[in-house]
């Protein structure tokens, strides 16, 4: 069809182009047209013809055999044809040629001539489980199929052109015992990484372990028989079976063994050691309380530092954090310190708070008023809550999810939230003033009028430090200044009352201290009840 609709094409473009008088230029149009002839018979020889199949290519070194389709390589790009018969291995049709430069590069990046040895390669570097990766790529090399691809070369008369490649590879191979002998720093810094994070649990010096087992791995792929590979990997798997044996004593169960270090949710407190199959859960609904209980590998007390005794609870809704591990925590007892798992509850009922809940009400907690107030907010669909627990002696989190299907309604958790808040700022008093100035206290109020007061209306200023701190200069000892404590009281325009502890300053100036006092730093935040404030 586009054939036929070439010349009229050109000649409507002619007719176009003519000048007024063309019709008068009879010789001159004759000649265009048998130049635009002659150009259409051109473009019609470029033009593939719908009706007939493409004629079968000639084979490259002349012949008239069709040619197939070629192979592609791993990019999609088609390899070039090879000369050679089709010696299929690792290499398959890929032109020898090529396949030694690919096979070169490869071994290449596990090997170094420098004396450092693996320091200077980059899977000798490998961090955050990077040299998973690297071993993966080492194993493309396969020593076997590289052997036949050289011995196939050698028949097919591809040998003598490539020889320095094939020399090049094989003196890498030949000189990897070597490599290994000079890679000691490099798997001293795989192995040595378990005694550079204090208090590191067993399953996480595991994890490092089997990083540096791949990382031996890679050696001995190159060089199977490596006495000094095979040394270090013993001493790998010595210590992974000291740890494993940690973790071992560490597991109440086989359930436990099965969940270390992890989190998981039931309705109802359960024994641990005697879990039983259908009491834990991820489904929850309206009415349901909820408990959580974390596997460990080492007692909870490694992770905890400083004599702190509560682990930090940070819960999202449907990807939204609605409860911070600030002020939303898990109080452990003392008597738990020493044990490998923890069981709290997030919405407890009656009988547990009876057993468990005398330490967040002495502390004043508004844990379970946090919780259970935001999820009393969220609105009548299912939910998917995530809980990411934080620990305050080791920089490690641990996460768990379950499913909340209030489509019933939140109101269950909205009530409970109210009788927790209730709970909570029964026990919570003002703090206890160290000194009194009236003038500091008016002046502190009014830097938080200035600084936090829009919404909140701020009553009372108590001042907790019984004297001031100096601050000196580090150097010098030159006096810089003076600070101290202060609890401001204040109501949000929900009607919800609190105190924070403020610390504010006086400058040393001219050889005396500022009578304006400034801000310093903010700290802690705690709810009370409003008939306290007054």
């Amino acid at each position: 069809m586009y054939k036929n609709m070439v010349f009229p094409m050109l000649m409507l473009v002619l007719l176009c182009t003519l000048p007024s008088d063309a019709f008068s230029q009879v010789d001159k149009l004759k000649k265009k047209v048998n130049d635009a002839k002659k150009e259409v018979k051109d473009v019609k020889k470029d033009l593939p013809d719908n009706n007939k199949s493409e004629e079968p290519a000639s084979s490259e070194r002349g012949g008239s055999a069709p040619a197939k389709s070629e192979p592609t390589n791993s990019a999609g790009r088609s390899s070039e044809k090879s000369n050679s018969t089709n010696n299929s291995t690792s290499g398959g049709t890929e032109p020898f040629g090529r396949y030694l430069t690919n096979q070169s590069a490869l071994v290449a990046r596990f090997y170094s001539p420098d004396p450092e040895g693996a320091q200077h390669c980059d899977f000798g570097r490998s961090t955050g489980g990077a040299i998973y990766s690297e071993l993966d790529r080492a194993k493309t090399f396969d020593r076997a199929a590289f052997d036949q691809r050289v011995a196939a070369a050698k028949t097919s008369g591809e040998f003598a052109a490539n020889e320095a490649r094939v020399q090049k590879i094989q003196a890498m191979l030949d000189g990897y015992d070597a490599f290994i002998g000079n890679s000691s720093k490099a798997f001293a810094d795989f192995f040595d990484d378990i005694n550079n994070v204090a208090n590191d649990s067993p399953a996480d010096n595991i994890e490092e372990l089997d990083e540096t087992a791949a990382f031996v791995n890679v050696l001995l792929h190159f060089s199977p028989n490596s006495q000094k590979a095979l040394n270090w990997m013993k001493a790998v798997e010595k210590e992974k079976a000291k740890y494993g044996g940690s973790m071992d004593a560490a597991a109440s169960s086989d359930f436990h063994k099965q969940h270390m270090n992890q989190v998981v949710f039931s309705k109802k407190p359960y024994a641990i050691g005697q879990e039983v199959s259908g009491e834990i859960v991820k489904d929850f609904a309206s009415g349901d309380y909820i408990y959580a209980t974390l596997y460990l590998d080492n007692p909870i007390i490694k992770r905890l530092g400083n004599d702190a005794t509560s682990i930090g609870l940070n819960l999202s809704a449907d990807g939204n954090i609605i409860t911070f591990d600030d002020r939303t925590r898990a109080w452990i007892k003392k008597d738990a310190l020493e044990k490998t798992y923890v069981q709290f509850a997030l919405t407890p009922d009656e009988a547990w708070m009876a057993a468990n809940g005398e330490r967040y009400i002495e502390k004043g907690s508004p844990t379970f008023a946090n919780i259970n107030r935001e999820i009393g907010e969220l609105g009548p669909f299912e939910h998917e809550i995530s809980l990411l627990i934080t620990f305050p002696g080791v920089n490690e989190k641990i996460t768990g999810k379950f499913n909340l299907d209030l489509t019933e309604g939140p109101e269950f958790y909205a009530k409970l939230g109210k009788n927790f808040q209730a709970t909570a700022l029964g026990v919570v008093g003002l703090p206890k003033a160290g000194m009194s100035n009236p003038s500091l206290e008016k002046e502190a109020l009014q830097i938080c009028r200035d600084k936090y007061g829009d919404g909140n209306t701020y009553h009372k200023a108590i001042i907790t430090s019984t004297a001031w701190d100096v601050e000196r200069n580090e150097l010098t000892g030159v006096i810089i200044g003076r600070s101290m404590q202060f609890a401001i009281v204040f109501s949000t325009r929900d009607g919800v009352c609190r105190f924070q502890y403020f610390t504010f300053a006086q400058d040393y100036v001219g050889g005396g201290y500022s009578n304006m006092l400034k801000y310093a730093s903010v700290g802690d935040l705690q709810d009370i009840s409003c008939d306290k404030v007054k």
